[in-house]
């Protein structure tokens, strides 16, 4: 009985002194709890911790190991449809919807059709009149080039004279030009010589046409003529009833109507002879013209023609000027490009 009770109490006190459990039941640590035994809960080391992957557009931040989250979704940064792409997240890639498709205005001269919203084009611009007719460009600034025409009192006779566009400016405005908002204004000077016998014995006659390179027929329909300085509206008076003060003399005021990039402009423009013209020495015959024209800034399209006359009224009714212009004829382009002076 004393060998029973003595081997009890060695049992009873090995169990003590190693907890309450004979052999621990460990469970392995989780992201929270380090590892426990199941049996009396006994703890060993640390907790694992949590192992995070980032926050998506559409998760939380999460462990990996256990699921746990933190915070809220990142949400999408959506960047907006464009012609050829969907609206679609920056971060993810995520699409939403179609892309928007193009949206094609109409070629004009200056340019072919082009999407009013990423300015792709598609196409060729279309023709302008000088192209389509075959009419090139053949005279260049403070270059003189040979000018054949007929002379005044016999037309079966021809004269030779030479023909110089010089000072071409291109400007906003000056203190007797006001300024426009899309317009620009430019100026030339232009003269021509006539020294051979024809001239001096039997005068001369020249021929002289405002032509638009892009649209012939309708600058020709536009074109509205004003010769007295009381048609001229208020604004350029001032300027007109200058000119005399310059060695100039009023011609006449025009408007005409140009298309560019699309839309149509309202233009004007007004002439002056040069008031020191005329015979300046025997066999010398001199004519000097001033030009100046509002048009829309940037545009090109204004071409100034000496052609050969064959007589007082050498041009038909309905004709147009790809109709009489022949290897004598001059063309002229004011393209702002070429101006020599002025603010811009």
């Amino acid at each position: 009985m004393k060998k029973a009770t003595l081997l009890f109490c060695t049992v009873l006190m090995t169990v003590s002194l190693s907890g309450c459990c004979i052999k621990h039941n460990w469970v392995e640590a989780t992201c929270t709890e380090p590892k426990t035994c199941s049996r009396c809960g006994e703890t060993e080391g640390d907790p694992l911790g949590h192992e995070w992957a980032d926050a998506t557009c559409t998760e939380a931040k999460t462990c990996s190991v256990c699921g746990a989250t933190d915070g809220d979704p990142l949400g999408h940064d959506w960047t907006e449809a464009t012609c050829t792409e969907p609206k679609k997240c920056s971060v993810c890639g995520l699409t939403d919807g179609e892309p928007l498709g193009h949206e094609f205005a109409e070629a004009n001269y200056q340019q072919p059709s082009k999407c009013i919203r990423c300015d792709e084009t598609q196409g060729e611009k279309l023709v302008a009149s000088f192209e389509e007719h075959g009419l090139e460009i053949n005279a260049t600034l403070d270059r003189p080039i040979s000018y054949k025409t007929c002379c005044y009192d016999n037309a079966k006779k021809e004269t030779v004279g030479s023909v110089r566009f010089s000072d071409f400016q291109c400007f906003k405005g000056n203190d007797y030009l006001p300024e426009k908002d899309g317009y620009v204004w430019m100026s030339i000077f232009v003269t021509v010589d006539y020294t051979d016998e024809n001239a001096w014995n039997y005068g001369f006659r020249t021929g002289r046409s405002f032509e638009d390179y892009y649209t012939i027929e309708k600058n020709d329909s536009s074109l509205v003529w004003h010769d007295s300085i009381s048609d001229v509206p208020n604004d350029l008076k001032p300027f007109c009833q200058k000119m005399s003060k310059n060695g100039m003399e009023f011609i006449n005021y025009s408007t005409f109507t140009v298309n560019h990039n699309g839309n149509d402009y309202s233009c004007e423009m007004i002439q002056a002879t040069d008031a020191a013209q005329g015979w300046i020495t025997k066999k010398h015959g001199y004519w000097g013209w001033h030009y100046y024209m509002c048009v829309p800034e940037g545009y090109d399209g204004r071409v100034l023609v000496f052609y050969h006359k064959h007589g007082e009224n050498d041009w038909p009714s309905g004709k147009y000027i790809y109709d009489i212009a022949d290897e004598d004829t001059i063309f002229f382009r004011m393209d702002p490009k070429l101006a020599q002076g002025g603010d811009l």
